[in-house]
């Protein structure tokens, strides 16, 4: 019947890898140590990126059910790939949905490493707009943040996190120092606050802000986008949602009954 059909197929199957096996021990093994080691460091990856989720969260989560951040929540639809956040997004929502603040985007880059004259460390690049600070509420500690002009004029600028002063061994005042991100220098312009990872959890949003265009020109890729807001009228909340879930619905094509293919979540 079928069911012993399936098996003998599968037998055949095992029977034809074995002989392979035999045949070609070293390529064989070569085989299995190359998906070990990849199995390996996507599991790596994944954890550290929850970690980092993790620590971020409980910093934001003092912001309150007033500030609301959108993310892509799957990568595939039945139309295909789908359409990363964007700024045309962030364009669309601060034109056509009242009662918000300022809308200010982020991205997430893999752990990178930075450079500081003879000193290296591994860093959470986050690309982030203008107007990040005030929008997530963490008053720069010296220097300034990063601005549209340094967007739209390409400047290879970055702001640091406090304790990376210690962790790549900079000045007290490091205004004007530069660091080496692959090929490129940056200035650091500013310094955020947060002290690096505690036991219990991270003191700050990233390790190091940059220019969106610079994170493009170091990874050769559009970003993805997450954005931010604070709703200006509480009482307004669900309103302002409706209309920025219809905002994004029609700006990334979705179908009527798709599902949406972003998220939004508070901090309450």
């Amino acid at each position: 019947d079928d069911s012993m059909k399936s098996m003998f197929e599968q037998f055949e199957i095992a029977k034809q890898a074995w002989i392979q096996v035999r045949a070609f021990p070293l390529r064989s093994t070569l085989t299995s140590l190359g998906i070990m080691i990849a199995i390996t460091g996507l599991i790596l990856i994944v954890a550290v990126m929850q970690g980092l989720d993790v620590g971020v969260n409980r910093v934001l989560s003092k912001l309150g059910s007033d500030h609301i951040v959108i993310g892509r929540t799957i990568s595939k639809s039945s139309r295909g790939v789908v359409k990363p956040i964007s700024f045309e997004d962030k364009r669309a929502i601060e034109q056509q949905v009242k009662n918000i603040g300022m809308v200010v985007a982020t991205s997430r880059l893999p752990n990178t490493e930075i450079r500081f004259e003879n000193r290296a460390a591994s860093v959470n690049l986050l690309p982030a707009s203008e107007y990040h600070p005030k929008v997530y509420q963490q008053n720069l500690v010296d220097g300034r943040f990063m601005t549209d002009s340094d967007e739209i004029n390409h400047h290879r600028v970055c702001v640091i996190s406090e304790h990376m002063k210690k962790n790549l061994g900079l000045p007290d005042y490091p205004i004007g120092s530069y660091l080496t991100l692959g090929t490129l220098s940056l200035k650091i312009v500013g310094v955020m606050p947060g002290n690096g990872r505690g036991k219990e959890r991270v003191m700050q949003i990233g390790d190091i802000y940059i220019p969106f265009a610079i994170a493009e020109e170091f990874t050769r890729r559009t970003s993805s986008l997450e954005l931010g807001f604070r709703i200006i009228d509480s009482s307004q909340r669900e309103i302002v949602l409706n209309q920025v879930k219809d905002v994004l619905r029609i700006s990334q094509g979705t179908w009527l009954h798709e599902p949406d293919e972003f998220k939004m979540e508070d901090f309450s």
